[in-house]
């Protein structure tokens, strides 16, 4: 009897952890509904249109207003681990100068482009000070007391 409580028990744990290490899904931003990029036909909506159909966007491209972004992902995270990206949906509007919709175009997560930092530094002019030269460079250059001056 005492056996298979503590059987019992210890499997009731197990699950208790495995239930606490369960991954959260998020969503984040312009969540994608079955039709959206069906539903903008190039050359038949305008700016009203399309913020009817889709709402406002995401994000514009920053040096012409002619291009609107729905950005849309999906996050995995686990416990305390970074969280992984699942999905990535951006779809790209691109109007005429008159604002009727010129194309448009989905991307995915395999569309990203990957960047590649770099370690170095960039020099710069003049020389480095040293800890003493910088500890003694500072004597002499510190204000007087002004408040029994006027």
């Amino acid at each position: 009897m005492r056996s298979s409580t503590g059987r019992i028990v210890l499997a009731a744990g197990i699950v208790a952890l495995m239930a606490a290490c369960s991954a959260d899904v998020d969503s984040n931003g312009y969540v994608f509904r079955e039709g959206d990029v069906t539903e903008i036909r190039p050359g038949a909506q305008t700016k009203e249109g399309v913020l009817q159909a889709l709402g406002t966007p995401s994000s514009r491209a920053p040096f012409d207003d002619n291009v609107w972004y729905y950005i849309g992902e999906r996050n995995r995270q686990v416990a305390f681990f970074d969280p992984e990206l699942i999905e990535r949906q951006v779809l790209v509007v691109r109007f005429d100068d008159t604002g009727f919709v010129e194309s448009t175009e989905v991307l995915t997560k395999e569309d990203r482009n990957e960047v590649a930092l770099v370690e170095r530094e960039t020099p710069t002019a003049g020389h480095e000070l040293t800890f003493l030269e910088q500890l003694l460079g500072n004597i002499g250059r510190f204000n007087r007391d002004t408040a029994g001056s006027n």
